[in-house]
């Protein structure tokens, strides 16, 4: 069963952080951490395509592996990476991991771009 993510404390121009443990569905460490690929998804709805996505495999560095042990992956994103979402909105998100065989769904959740005010 995936963890549940609400994120609504990110501004508009601001970094998102995203820490999880890959973990199998009996709550051990997901097999070979440091060979998984991990995929982030962001999606208007639920049930539509990725408006964005980014994978551990991108040569980004964006998703990155911290310790082996314990499963835990960072997820570091720039505010230009995320510019496309819009304040106020709430979108989807995913995130998975692949070994070989079916993706698993790790975490899964909303993000609500905080509205601001910018000064003219």
């Amino acid at each position: 069963m995936p963890n549940t993510l609400k994120i609504t404390t990110v501004h508009k121009g601001e970094p998102l952080s995203i820490d999880f443990f890959a973990k199998e569905p009996d709550g051990a460490v997901i097999d070979s951490p440091e060979s998984q690929v991990v995929y982030l998804t962001f999606a208007r709805t639920d049930a539509d395509d990725p408006l964005l996505q980014f994978a551990s495999d991108d040569g980004s560095a964006k998703i990155t592996l911290a310790d082996a042990l314990t499963g835990l992956f960072k997820i570091r994103l720039e505010a230009s990476d995320i510019a496309l979402l819009k304040e106020g909105r709430t979108y989807y998100l995913n995130i998975w991991t692949e070994l070989s065989g079916p993706r698993r769904l790790q975490v899964d959740g909303t993000i609500t771009l905080a509205a601001s005010i910018e000064p003219t």
